[in-house]
């Protein structure tokens, strides 16, 4: 049985000058691992499906019939980083079947437009994100319905204050190893607040897909048969540009361009089909420095044939530039389990081009310097 018949299907494109894959540290060794990784970044990203598996019994914790509430006109999501990224899936989830807006607010202010019939849901893992404080205590005072979602800190003072709503999650990692401490909860609280309908069932079998591709994506499973080991090493040393399509796997592109900057140690950046064909690719084919990059594809399956047509234009058109590709199909019985297979193998591609860099992937000493400066 082929082991990556379950997972996400992963193609590797490299001009024949990059010459083969190289591991220099040794990503099939245990020890190497046990080496750079202290701080247990690989059992945290694996622990995602576990993390989903909580949300429903951290959401039953919120007493919802004494909060009464009713649906807004819109909901606003007010986080930072990690804790903002499971607003963002959540939104691209949910848009083909809410009847409200959903916004991500990655800033200390709100929108004029978001008043006392918003829901706003401040989402800070640690509970004192500056930023996050700040949008939260605009919604207060515009008489905002407020759902606190927090491992503590000042977030959580302030819901026991006022009376909000809190969904309590578990502290102790790093915020952006807690994705599924903000998705689901959130995806969830939604449900119980009667603006989508309830997909607890579907949120459970995408625990139960994601559990079946861990062993797949292990350490223990040899490079020539683990695609995330196999991308890492493509990806090793270069400029990485990470391409989704809008409506599908935008959010997506995101988050991993997000984990390569804080785990792996690398530039990256995000960008989205079609408005990429409308730009980006004019700056990439005139540069001088396009052999220093690395691109890498997301595809949900639902695109249209428009859509597929441009991406796959511009992947051939990268590789007749000399630029290593990667495409990364998601595989899945619906949408929530598509989107979370193409998060699952790029958590562990970002992690495992942090140890074929010789990183350890926990550190992320600019921001703590940033906010020790700051401070």
């Amino acid at each position: 049985m082929n082991p990556l018949r379950e997972l996400p299907d992963v193609s590797v494109s490299r001009p024949a000058a990059a010459g083969p894959l190289r591991d220099d540290v040794g990503i099939d060794d245990p020890s190497v691992h046990r080496r750079l990784d202290p701080g247990g970044m690989f059992d945290a990203i694996s622990g995602l499906a576990a993390q989903l598996h909580q949300a429903p019994q951290l959401v039953e914790q919120v007493d919802w019939l004494s909060y009464k509430p009713t649906t807004p006109a819109g909901v606003c999501v007010c986080g930072m980083g990690g804790s903002a990224i499971g607003g963002d899936l959540v939104r691209s989830y949910w848009e083909p079947d809410s009847p409200v807006a959903t916004i991500v607010v990655r800033s200390d202010r709100l929108p004029a437009y978001v008043n006392r019939f918003w829901l706003v849901i401040g989402s800070s893992y640690s509970g004192n994100t500056a930023e996050t404080l700040a949008a939260v205590g605009e919604a207060r005072e515009r008489g905002c319905q407020i759902l606190a979602l927090t491992s503590g800190g000042q977030l959580a003072e302030w819901a026991a204050q006022s009376d909000w709503p809190m969904v309590c999650v578990p502290g102790g990692l790093m915020p952006r190893a807690a994705l599924g401490y903000s998705l689901g909860p959130v995806m969830l609280s939604l449900a119980r607040w009667g603006i989508v309908p309830d997909r607890g069932q579907e949120l459970a079998n995408a625990v139960v897909k994601l559990e079946s591709h861990r062993s797949s994506l292990g350490i223990e499973t040899e490079t020539t048969k683990n695609p995330a080991k196999q991308a890492a090493l493509a990806l090793k040393g270069r400029i990485i540009c990470v391409y989704g399509t809008t409506g599908h796997t935008d959010v997506v592109a995101l988050r991993l361009k997000c984990q390569f900057n804080e785990n792996s140690k690398a530039i990256a950046f995000a960008n989205a089909l079609p408005e990429l064909t409308h730009n980006e690719i004019v700056g990439v084919d005139a540069s001088s420095s396009r052999h220093q990059m690395a691109a890498v594809f997301l595809v949900l399956g639902t695109e249209s044939a428009s859509a597929l047509q441009r991406l796959n234009w511009v992947n051939t058109r990268y590789q007749h530039l000399g630029i290593p590709t990667i495409s990364i199909v998601a595989t899945g019985a619906n949408r929530l389990e598509r989107l979370l297979s193409l998060v699952q193998i790029g958590d562990y591609t970002s992690y495992y081009l942090a140890i074929a860099g010789g990183q350890d992937p926990t550190p992320i000493p600019a921001i703590a310097a940033l906010k020790a400066d700051l401070k």
